[in-house]
Order: structure tokens, then sequence, then C-alpha cells
């Protein structure tokens, strides 16, 4: 967000997503073709084993939402941040980290990726004004 003086900070919702966007995106009527070659290029666009762990990854961050009562989409920065602090304090028996940092990255980009399939919405319209979603300012 620009703070300059003498500039009006950008129109948000209470969420941080600019005003005129949505949070639920509305589905054009498309010909069930051209829907098909969209999830196929989805499907296409990461190698399988991104896939899985993003799959993976999701799975954990509903069972996290649901046993602590979150919503999941769309996932608020706060509630992730929540979940990945939540991990951070999970030790192993002998005390240690049971997560590795680089692990923490993949979950949010497994997030991030499901967020934007099932919005709609690219990185520019996520939470504006936070670097979480990699929109930045």
């Amino acid at each position: 967000m620009d703070s300059r003086p003498g500039r009006a900070p950008a129109a948000t919702t209470g969420v941080g997503i600019p005003a005129g966007v949505g949070s639920v995106a509305v589905e054009p009527d498309i010909p069930p073709a051209v829907a098909k070659r969209i999830a196929s290029a989805v499907q296409s666009s990461r190698p399988e084993g991104t896939r899985k762990t993003y799959a993976a990854a999701w799975r954990r961050f509903i069972s996290w939402c649901e046993a602590n009562g979150h919503v999941t989409l769309p996932a608020h920065p706060i509630t992730v941040a929540a979940s990945l602090v939540d991990a951070a304090d999970t030790r192993t028996e002998s005390g240690e980290r049971a997560y590795a940092v680089a692990t923490f990255g993949t979950w949010i980009a497994a997030i991030n990726c499901v967020w934007g399939l099932r919005t709609g919405l690219t990185n520019r319209h996520r939470h504006r004004g936070t670097r979480f979603w990699g929109g930045g300012q």
C-alpha cells in the first residue's frame, strides 16, 4: 500500500482483498471441451511428485483447520501462519523439531496453489499489501 502523504490507501475488503474482487469468483459458462482442456493443462503444469506433495500438504492443512475451527478457503494469512507456528512447535520424541524449515515453504506453496485454483485469483489479488502470498505492495 502506498503510504506517502497525500495518497489515499487502496480500497480493500475486511480481509485485505482489493474492493471489487470478491472472495467467491463467478464461474463463467464455458463449453465442456474447454473446461476439460483447462483441467488437463492445470494437471500437467506440475510434475507428479509436486502434485502428490501439494495434495498431502493440503490434506494436512484441512485437518489442522478442522481440528482448530478455522476456514480453509479463503485461507487468511493469519490462519496459515497459525498452522505453521503450531507445526514449528511440534517436536520429535528426542526433542528435535519435527519439520524442516523448507517443509513450511512447501506447505505455503501448496496452500497458495489450491487457493488460486479454487478461487481463480492471481497472487496480486490475494491479501494485497502482505508479502505472505508473494503479492508484495
